[in-house]
């Protein structure tokens, strides 16, 4: 593939030389899997390392990315700054695009520990990301000008995917996924129900999964706390605020902590309080 399409998703250039349609700007509506990857404390690590070795260090670091996505049926949408978007199921059809997004996840995290392990050895920078994974109709095709255009996504689908990344910063989770990736994943994938969290501007809110490994992966620990989540989180929908404090209280006593739980806890506790019913974490995500 020739310079000119470097930035271009490689199955659109294909399908572009093979066809004779005039690229041109234009959208349409689609299903597609959409995920956020972004590094933690990456601004702090570029005052601390030289500029030529953050640049092999992120060239390798997104080679390998970009490879795990890639390999996984995903197109890489653009980089911003270090954080790379990209998405399933355009241009080229994908099926069970949700299960190949969390599959792609899953695999980037282990990925990424080879590539610290190999870091590590040479007393370079180690790097931890955060990543989320969200499914939606949205709008898929090219947009810009005459002369400069991009394939790339548009719509409120793709906005959660983005804040879920930067929501696992509060969770201190490494994969974050919506309701509508855990309702395709669930048989095959280990998700905790996190929370109920409501995006600024909007009334809707948004069941928030954490996606930890495959089903048969899972460890008696992290079935356990699966299980813990669902029973908390239901205890919160029916109001037992202090049910919830009581359970959370013994999970601690038992040596057994998760920073979700603390969050929960600390609404529960609030709405003893204060009399109120939040059951909606109101981070107000912006």
């Amino acid at each position: 593939i020739n310079a000119e399409y470097m930035g271009v998703p490689r199955d659109l250039v294909i399908k572009l030389l093979y066809t004779e349609n005039e690229v041109g700007l234009g959208m349409s509506h689609n299903k597609l899997s959409i995920m956020f990857v972004d590094i933690e404390d990456f601004t702090s690590m570029c005052e601390k390392v030289r500029s030529h070795i953050l640049i092999e260090l992120m060239a390798e670091y997104l080679d390998a990315m970009c490879d795990v996505i890639t390999c996984n049926g995903g197109t890489v949408d653009k980089f911003i700054g270090d954080a790379i978007m990209a998405f399933w199921n355009a241009p080229k059809k994908v099926e069970h695009h949700e299960k190949a997004a969390v599959d792609s996840a899953l695999k980037m995290s282990v990925k990424l520990e080879e590539l610290n392990y190999t870091w590590r050895s040479k007393s370079l920078p180690l790097l931890k990301i955060r990543m989320g994974i969200n499914s939606a109709v949205v709008y898929v095709g090219n947009i810009g000008s005459r002369d400069r255009m991009n394939y790339t996504l548009m719509g409120d689908g793709v906005n959660i995917a983005s804040r879920l990344e930067s929501l696992g910063k509060i969770y201190k989770t490494q994969i974050l996924a919506t309701y509508a990736i855990f309702d395709k994943v669930q048989d095959e994938y280990l998700c905790y129900y996190l929370d109920l969290v409501q995006v600024k501007g909007k009334e809707k809110t948004i069941k928030v999964y954490q996606v930890v490994c495959k089903m048969e992966d899972a460890t008696k620990d992290q079935r356990n706390m699966s299980c813990i989540f669902n029973e908390v989180m239901d205890m919160m929908q029916k109001h037992n605020f202090k049910d919830v404090m009581d359970q959370i209280c013994d999970l601690r006593i038992r040596g057994i902590s998760h920073q979700g739980l603390e969050i929960i806890f600390d609404r529960a506790q609030n709405n003893l309080k204060t009399g109120r019913t939040t059951i909606i974490n109101q981070i107000m995500m912006k």
